[in-house]
């Protein structure tokens, strides 16, 4: 079935900390902002998981933009956390074809880049899960997003 996570090197150094409360994950999934800033203001950590998935996992799998959009502004969320599936946040939100979550994710300009071309257990990219869940909206803003980044990459190569 696909690769193992240990194959791919991420490009930051981030973990998961496997201690989220289910209730602060629930709120993730409804966009419920308030229980996720209390538990973040009560020294919860951005990065927490229950059951191998971050708020951020839970929040692009279930298109809560507002979720998205908080936790991004939290200086050590590391957007390139896998769950047990070896799945993104960037690949949860491309697999249910919330765009606007793939946009946000993408203009993200945290010191954690995320990465675009990691695959899931099944070595697929965000991209490829897009197209396979018949997203093709969110397929080709990932595609065109990758290949402006690959021009600008070898446009920075050559100066």
């Amino acid at each position: 079935m696909g690769g193992s996570p240990s194959i791919q090197v991420p490009v930051c150094e981030c973990s998961r900390i496997d201690d989220l409360p289910y209730k602060v994950y629930e709120a993730a999934e409804k966009g419920h902002l308030s229980i996720i800033s209390q538990y973040l203001r009560e020294k919860g950590h951005v990065n927490a998981a229950y059951k191998q998935e971050t708020m951020l996992h839970a929040a692009c799998k279930n298109g809560r933009e507002n979720v998205v959009h908080f936790l991004l502004h939290k200086k050590s969320l590391c957007v390139n956390l896998r769950n047990g599936y070896n799945a993104t946040a960037l690949m949860l939100a491309a697999e249910n074809g919330y765009l606007e979550c793939v946009k946000h994710l993408l203009a993200n300009n945290s010191t954690c880049k995320i990465e675009l071309f990691c695959k899931n257990n099944e070595e697929h990219t965000a991209a490829d899960i897009a197209h396979l869940s018949n997203h093709q909206e969110v397929a080709y803003y990932l595609t065109s997003f990758l290949q402006v980044s690959k021009l600008l990459s070898n446009l920075q190569m050559v100066s």
